[in-house]
């Protein structure tokens, strides 16, 4: 671990986001936004209360927890002159567009007010969705204008009053403003991203981020290529795991679990970024075909399958494959895998320079 963390804190690594996935949120109904809407007083308050019961309950099985925060943070000052801060990112972790839209809004506010000292780099450390937020995130900050200005005016009923004609939620209007006015790409960083466990969802803006590297747990089974995996076979193959993470293939574009049609705003809001953002459904009919596709890798970045092993206790403690990566005790090797392949990549951007 230590030898890791040296090599991100000789790369410039100054600041980190650790970014959690679907249900291990502060919101996964979406219901405390809409209470919050009208009580904003009681936002905040119900936004804690619901991580504490989700910290809880799932400790760090497929959640990143406070303890897990303080290990790499005292990993990475140890490993500098000086602390490197790492927070936890709470979003509602809504098995949505708009819910995972909302958090990349609220990411880019962080990172456009983050103070970084020059020279230095920040990088998300994300595990299942949390990585689709970040993957929002990289359009925001370096895609097109005209694709950014879609993206909210996709999601405009959902933060602006139709009545009053006013933001309710004013990050949106904030961070609208700040990326239409500000420069391309808008960091003045480089943004470094991790990804664990993250389904194939979004397309990645590869001029958003600097190191762009996802694990994915994965058991190659002998009857398909090795980079591919396939649907569980029966109850046993899931109870344990068999082919690795089965969330991650599982949670490809068809899974949602759009907003309830009574909270009109978000649901119209979400119908909107879904024709924006997965207009083909990646050119599959049905859901089950695309989980039967097998793909575990994703276009952009580089893809590492690691083999974690026979996952540790039953399906509610391992999630179906999903949950290792999260657990403290695999955080030397993600951090030491992480730190050799953004070498690997600075080093060929260098060269690509260099031609």
């Amino acid at each position: 671990m230590q030898a890791a963390t040296a090599k991100l804190r000789a790369a410039g690594t100054a600041r980190v986001y650790i970014i959690h996935g679907t249900f291990a949120g502060t919101d996964a109904s979406g219901l405390g936004t809409e209470i919050g809407r009208r009580f904003p007083e009681l936002r905040d308050g119900l936004a804690r209360l619901s991580k504490r019961l989700v910290d809880a309950v799932m400790r760090d099985n497929g959640n990143y927890t406070p303890a897990f925060a303080q290990q790499l943070a005292e990993a990475l000052r140890a490993a500098g002159r000086d602390s490197a801060p790492v927070t936890l990112f709470p979003w509602t972790g809504e098995n949505h567009h708009l819910g995972r839209a909302h958090a990349a809004v609220r990411l880019v506010d962080e990172l456009l007010h983050a103070k970084v000292p020059p020279g230095g780099r920040v990088l998300l450390w994300t595990h299942s969705h949390g990585g689709n937020v970040a993957a929002l995130v990289t359009h925001l900050l370096a895609g097109p204008r005209e694709a950014v200005a879609a993206f909210f005016d996709a999601a405009r009923c959902y933060f602006r009053s139709p009545w009053k004609g006013a933001a309710d939620l004013a990050v949106w209007n904030n961070v609208e403003q700040m990326l239409r006015d500000g420069p391309r790409p808008a960091l003045g960083y480089p943004l470094d991203i991790a990804t664990f466990g993250t389904p194939l969802r979004y397309a990645w803006c590869e001029a958003g981020c600097a190191t762009l590297v996802h694990f994915v747990n994965h058991r190659a089974p002998t009857d398909a290529p090795p980079h591919r995996t396939k649907a569980p076979r029966g109850a046993i193959e899931l109870l344990q795991a068999s082919g690795g993470d089965y969330v991650q293939q599982f949670g490809i574009a068809g899974s949602n679990t759009p907003p309830a049609i009574w909270m009109w705003r978000a649901w119209s809001a979400d119908r909107k970024l879904n024709a924006l953002l997965q207009p083909n459904e990646f050119g599959a009919t049905t859901l089950w075909a695309r989980i039967n596709s097998g793909i575990r890798t994703a276009e952009s970045g580089r893809t590492l399958l690691v083999d974690y092993g026979p996952p540790r206790g039953g399906i509610e403690e391992h999630l179906a494959g999903h949950a290792v990566y999260t657990q403290a005790a695999w955080l030397p090797f993600h951090a030491e895998q992480f730190a050799e392949e953004q070498a690997s990549q600075r080093q060929q951007r260098s060269m690509n320079n260099a031609d």
